[in-house]
């Protein structure tokens, strides 16, 4: 009888502790890592993996769901690409374009400055440091353009090295992003994965600095 109450008091134990981190939701630790997962996925156009961490996608992974899905997501990328030669470009309201733009996940250094802890909706800023002037751009082939994020945000400066030329720009050097995390299936019926709800910037995190370089 005694060891009948034990089982039950440690299932019954069992069960709060699973309850009681369903209910705070997940760590900074595991809330950094979908964010690098869905940085690093869509900067690399992996549609399969984004799908993963990417609270839009659909659950199948082919079929005309998926593809309205991944062809919205290139759509966004595809419009940052032809805007940023013009010298600025909008952002899309989930964030695709930020990400792009930034370099999230492909080379853009971030930490994480505060994780908000909730059961539905966690929310992770991140600060990203652009570093531009830590690039040798004399590593970089002769006609190769780079495109260096300005102030205000939005502005998008094309270089093409190799000119000589000397520009005097105003670029980034940090800027906050919210990335907001929430349940796939908040009643906790299918898929209690945590997935990227949105990423947004926050315009008054931005630091910039006037710079006099040559290219």
């Amino acid at each position: 009888m005694a060891d009948r109450v034990w089982m039950a008091v440690s299932v019954v134990a069992a069960v709060l502790m699973i309850a009681y981190f369903a209910f705070q939701g997940p760590t900074q630790a595991e809330a950094e890592e979908i964010a690098q997962s869905w940085f690093t996925a869509l900067v690399e156009h992996d549609y399969q993996s984004l799908a993963q961490v990417d609270l839009r996608a659909p659950p199948e992974r082919q079929g005309a769901a998926f593809d309205a899905w991944s062809g919205g997501v290139e759509k966004s990328l595809a419009l940052y690409e032809d805007a940023r030669d013009s010298g600025h470009f909008e952002t899309d309201d989930l964030g695709y374009a930020i990400a792009r733009a930034t370099l999230v996940g492909g080379g853009t250094f971030w930490k994480t400055v505060l994780f908000e802890r909730s059961r539905h909706a966690p929310v992770l800023t991140i600060r990203l440091n652009f570093g531009y002037g830590e690039i040798y751009y004399g590593d970089l082939p002769r006609g190769t353009t780079v495109y260096l994020l300005g102030y205000p945000l939005g502005v998008v400066n094309p270089i093409v090295l190799g000119g000589g030329s000397r520009l005097e720009l105003d670029v980034l050097e940090h800027l906050d992003l919210r990335v907001f995390l929430e349940r796939a299936d908040p009643a906790g019926d299918g898929d209690s994965r945590y997935k990227v709800e949105r990423v947004e910037w926050i315009p008054e995190s931005a630091q910039h600095q006037v710079v006099d370089w040559y290219f």
